[in-house]
């Protein structure tokens, strides 16, 4: 493996992050919490069984461009659990999961669709649209010949009814998850009551009784794939609660393993249980900008209680109508970026490159125009591109701004200089009109959005 190993690691982080986000589909923020927080899944899991400090796997990625943009990105995470028989771009989608990271104001957050909800599906082209189950979308793609097959309608579904881009997928395909319950050996959990579901679905279509006592009890893959997708004795919450479950015991017996010499193993096992949009290049970045979100700005929501009435379709099958006013405030709640902060003083700002690394002004600018700063030029500084320090000088008594500055880019109050007498009110690089701050990028400059 050598030298892939890193990158192999960043696609495995991926599978693991998507697998575990869409078993917990009820909103819960522990996914989230767990395997997004300062490193990830794969390095807490070594931390827990190593006796030696482990180095943060995105320090481990391979070399490869940060994630440049300033927008927010979506992803759509797609759960699909088809039968033998029945081809992958044929099943329904069991769990549907929009995802947003927002690399500026370092965000996230997801918002859970059941699969129920009633929605329009542009099956095209031009003004042709299914009214049905949201989970139909995917198999529709294959069955109207959609561009891009069920991931592209099923994206296209999403920003149909709810206004949001999405601008990936990732779909799961859970055939071999109990695979993955057994590589760990099955897991452990305490099962809060008993639960006896009598029509539980078989893979030849049928359906069969399931019984699980309460209390303590070890479960292989198949049992643990039957007490997380049971539904039939209450309701889709508390599959829920047996999905975070099956999660929490899996965290469980995997901080119980040494994996990391299990890790080729795993990433060529169920690495192809994983299919997306996304390139290379694009899982390593964007796995550098999920590493830097803090858990406090993360948020989960559902399409849930006041959000949808239950209704009763023409074939008798249960439906979920969405409530306009409420789906829409879930939305913003997740969606919407800050505010930016107002800025003190009315500043004119350059910022110079005094690096090597290319684009490093243009992206602190873009950075500095989202926290709320409007007047901003960029360009190279003159002289050597080797500046190790960045720089602040203030060139025409413009404190505040100044102090902004720092905090927003995270330097120490003795980057900040006051400028020359010769340079006050200096025109800005190249004769442009005359600045007030002037900002000298040196090495030391991390964006916090990257």
């Amino acid at each position: 493996m050598g030298g892939r190993l890193p990158f192999r690691l960043a696609l495995l982080r991926l599978v693991l992050i998507i697998l575990t986000a869409l078993w917990t589909a009820g909103a819960t923020v522990f996914a989230l919490l767990f395997l997004w927080r300062g490193g990830t899944y794969v390095q807490l899991l070594l931390a827990a069984v190593s006796p030696v400090p482990v180095t943060p796997i995105a320090s481990r990625l391979p070399d490869g461009p940060s994630w440049d943009g300033t927008d927010r990105v979506n992803i759509l995470l797609l759960g699909v659990d088809s039968r033998p028989d029945e081809p992958v771009d044929l099943a329904r989608t069991d769990t549907i999961i929009l995802a947003t990271i927002d690399p500026v104001h370092k965000t996230a957050g997801m918002v859970n669709i059941p699969r129920d909800l009633l929605v329009s599906i542009p099956v095209g082209p031009g003004s042709a649209v299914v009214q049905d189950r949201v989970n139909t979308a995917h198999r529709y793609g294959t069955y109207y010949k959609y561009p891009g097959g069920g991931p592209a309608l099923a994206k296209r579904t999403i920003e149909y009814n709810f206004g949001v881009k999405v601008d990936y997928y990732v779909r799961v395909d859970f055939k071999g998850f109990t695979g993955l319950v057994d590589a760990l050996g099955g897991v452990v959990l305490d099962n809060p009551y008993p639960l006896r579901d009598d029509e539980y679905p078989t893979e030849n279509y049928g359906t069969q009784r399931i019984f699980f006592f309460g209390g303590l009890q070890q479960l292989n893959g198949a049992a643990a794939l039957q007490f997380a997708r049971s539904r039939h004795q209450d309701t889709d919450f508390g599959r829920i609660h047996r999905q975070q479950l099956v999660l929490l015991a899996m965290r469980q017996r995997a901080l119980e393993l040494n994996l990391l010499p299990r890790l080729p193993q795993l990433i060529i096992e169920y690495g192809n249980l994983v299919s997306t949009d996304l390139k290379p290049l694009e899982i390593v970045a964007l796995a550098r900008v999920a590493a830097g979100i803090d858990p406090a700005s993360v948020r989960v929501r559902a399409i849930e209680g006041p959000a949808v009435r239950d209704v009763t379709g023409e074939d008798g099958a249960y439906l979920l109508m969405p409530v306009k006013s409420e789906v829409n405030r879930i939305f913003r709640e997740v969606f919407e970026t800050p505010a930016p902060q107002e800025v003190p003083e009315d500043s004119r700002i350059e910022v110079l490159n005094g690096t090597p690394i290319p684009g490093l002004a243009r992206r602190t600018a873009d950075y500095l125009r989202a926290q709320g700063f409007k007047n901003i030029s960029f360009g190279n500084a003159t002289g050597p591109a080797d500046q190790q320090t960045t720089v602040i000088y203030d060139l025409t008594g413009k404190p505040e701004t100044v102090k902004r500055l720092r905090q927003i880019l995270r330097l120490p109050a003795d980057s900040a200089h006051s400028a020359p007498a010769a340079e006050a009110g200096a025109a800005g690089q190249n004769g442009g009109p005359p600045v007030d701050v002037r900002i000298i990028l040196g090495r030391d400059l991390v964006l916090p959005s990257e």
